[in-house]
């Protein structure tokens, strides 16, 4: 198949990874940024605690293997928000905020007068906010920064789901649609020619009429991930992470930024986007195939 370009983007939550050797997945050739997991953690009935959570940060944003790490947000509740930045940050660790859909443009301003050039965009998932509102939002946003902190860069959660979303200057993104192919039974690729996502359900014949887009730009046989099972499941990965490789490429063709300088960034850094997938063997697939 098509050469996947190593480092790979990936993000971990301490939800999932607490207790794994990220330095596995990093020395296999993921380039990984860390978050709390606390919609995860939610959902399932559970807590984050804050200190085991700085602690883990610390473990592996000092040694290199986290590029940065996410605070610990509230959705719904900025000054807990704010309140867990602070905490955070008095515990040694520089964690990149986030503001949520519906804060208002001013409330960056704290942060960027605390000496942050990196913030984060998100809280679409579990509400009832829809693509558009999302999108005037978030362009809200950065036209505030642009005006009053151009250094600012952002990082979409969740948002290469949303093919809009594409059209702003992020510095980044991450989204689970990565495992979408074993999950829902359809997967997204990335088709740079049109710089669009093309859906394709793994129902053994829609692959098919998509010969020339996955031969082409993927390097595999149609009949190599028309449908998914276990086995197949590896090679589905690694497609899709190809996907997300040239969504990072149309993203710094369209909106070439230079790096953030808050926390663990330095000048070599890259733009992103993230894969995401809270079982720890996919992320060790993709991670054995870059030795």
């Amino acid at each position: 198949m098509t050469q996947l370009r190593y480092p790979i983007n990936a993000l971990v939550s301490y939800f999932y990874f607490a207790k794994d050797d990220l330095s596995v997945l990093h020395q296999g050739g993921l380039r990984l940024i860390g978050d709390s997991g606390a919609y995860s953690a939610l959902t399932q009935g559970s807590k984050i605690d804050l200190k085991a959570f700085a602690e883990w940060g610390l473990k592996w944003s000092q040694n290199g293997t986290l590029c940065w790490v996410a605070a610990l947000d509230v959705i719904g509740d900025p000054r807990a928000t704010l309140k867990n930045y602070e905490r955070l940050r008095g515990m040694g660790l520089d964690v990149i905020p986030t503001l949520h859909h519906g804060t208002k443009p001013a409330d960056l301003d704290f942060y960027a007068n605390d000496g942050v050039d990196f913030i984060g965009l998100g809280g679409l998932v579990g509400t009832n906010a829809n693509a558009g509102s999302m999108m005037r939002w978030c362009l809200s946003l950065m036209r505030y920064a642009q005006h009053t902190h151009p250094q600012v860069r952002f990082h979409g959660w969740g948002l290469t789901a949303i093919e809009p979303i594409l059209n702003l200057p992020w510095w980044s993104v991450d989204s689970s649609s990565y495992g979408s192919a074993w999950r829902y039974g359809h997967m997204r690729l990335f088709n740079p020619r049109t710089a669009k996502f093309v859906s394709i359900r793994t129902d053994g014949k829609e692959a098919y009429h998509h010969h020339d887009l996955i031969t082409r730009y993927y390097g595999v046989n149609p009949s190599q991930i028309a449908v998914v099972d276990h086995d197949s499941i590896p090679l589905h990965g690694r497609v899709s992470a190809r996907s997300y490789q040239y969504v990072e490429e149309a993203m710094k063709r369209k909106f070439p930024l230079a790096s953030p300088t808050y926390g663990q960034f330095s000048a070599t850094d890259r733009q992103g986007a993230h894969v995401v997938d809270g079982a720890k063997r996919h992320l060790k697939s993709l991670a054995t195939e870059g030795n």
